[in-house]
């Protein structure tokens, strides 16, 4: 008889209802948790009010293009990543160390001039009445000193320099890390970018495989259960392409974290 279902076949698309219901929690439960994860981070006394809903204000999608500039992110990188430039911070401070350390092992010359005024008498006490009298006194020269054996000097001068030969590796390394975490960042941009296309063509793919399954269905030859796989299928494909596209954006903000860029595009400068 046509449109009857054989007991087997009505279990198997139960099964498939009970699976969507299973998944439908999940899918509750989890959309429930994030809700109150973001409330906590947008205002840490919103969990007093745990019922606020969020609303979004614009969709997460967004024209994807391909990055063709790497060389001027990896540039600036190279001159906006906080962590660089507190290296390189340190790394100047140190030079300076190196430099005052390195002035206590040189020789040191003086140069002085003492200008005084003199009184003359038989006694001490008579020498202050005659400060009135035009006697003065002029001293000059220069003064050379030199630690002989200076160790102490040496050691913090080595010390120092070994310092700042160790910062200048780190700068090195750290430089060449950065350039690493911009091209991966972009590697995974590019990843999604092209997820957003192809998981759109499955999509709508899977769009004319349901379309096809409700024609066979309405006229005897298909089957509730195959109607449910391809309702599933596409369901999974249009989750799959948004996550791409939220994935996507995500992938975005950490090439910015990478570029050191992500409060300057936001908007948001710190003061010096």
């Amino acid at each position: 008889e046509v449109g009857a279902l054989a007991e087997n076949d009505a279990a198997a698309a139960r099964a498939e209802v009970a699976r969507r219901e299973q998944d439908l929690i999940e899918a509750q439960s989890n959309l429930e948790n994030r809700r109150l994860r973001l409330l906590r981070l947008i205002d840490p006394n919103a969990l007093h009010r745990s019922d606020l809903e969020l609303t979004t204000a614009s969709s997460p999608h967004r024209e994807a293009l391909p990055i063709e500039d790497i060389a001027d992110r990896v540039a600036l990188a190279a001159r906006m990543r906080p962590d660089l430039n507190e290296a390189r911070l340190r790394h100047e401070q140190n030079r300076l160390e190196t430099v005052r350390t390195r002035n206590g092992l040189l020789p040191r010359l003086d140069l002085f001039i003492d200008l005084g005024k003199t009184g003359y008498a038989d006694a001490f006490t008579d020498s202050f009445q005659n400060l009135e009298d035009d006697t003065y006194e002029v001293t000059g020269g220069i003064r050379l000193s030199h630690y002989l054996g200076n160790r102490a000097a040496r050691g913090r001068d080595l010390a120092a320099r070994e310092d700042w030969e160790q910062s200048r590796l780190s700068i090195e390394n750290l430089e060449d890390l950065v350039r690493l975490d911009v091209h991966l960042a972009i590697n995974e941009v590019e990843r999604y970018r092209r997820q957003i296309t192809a998981s759109a063509v499955t999509r709508a793919f899977q769009e004319q495989s349901l379309q096809a399954e409700e024609e066979r269905f309405n006229v005897g030859a298909g089957t509730a259960l195959l109607v449910a796989q391809a309702q599933r299928d596409l369901l999974a494909s249009q989750i799959a392409e948004i996550d791409a596209i939220v994935q996507y954006r995500i992938a975005l903000v950490d090439l910015f974290l990478a570029e050191g860029s992500l409060l300057e595009r936001r908007g948001i400068s710190l003061g010096n």
